[in-house]
């Protein structure tokens, strides 16, 4: 966790790699703190969540927002069936 200029928090990137597929993750706020998932939709990004985050991780949160299966070049999957809801949940749960 960063601070900058008006207690504001940026986040932090990592990399996670499930069901075949590297999904980029954005973190805001301690580790320590309450876990929040947040997903975006079609067609956002991660980053689409920032102002949110932002608030959650001043009251202590610990954010998680991936970015989505099929959203950058990591997380496409080969075949066309694998973008469906059950894939989705797959992801989040994994």
């Amino acid at each position: 966790m960063e601070r900058v200029s008006g207690s504001m928090f940026l986040p932090s990137a990592q990399q996670v790699q499930c069901n075949g597929l590297t999904f980029p993750v954005l973190r805001w706020g301690p580790v320590s703190g309450r876990p929040v998932l947040l997903l975006h939709g079609f067609p956002q990004e991660p980053l689409t969540w920032a102002p949110v985050a932002e608030e959650l991780a001043r009251e202590g949160f610990h954010v998680i927002a991936p970015s989505q299966r099929g959203y950058c070049s990591g997380n496409q999957p080969a075949q066309p069936g694998g973008y469906n809801f059950g894939h989705f949940v797959q992801d989040v749960v994994a």
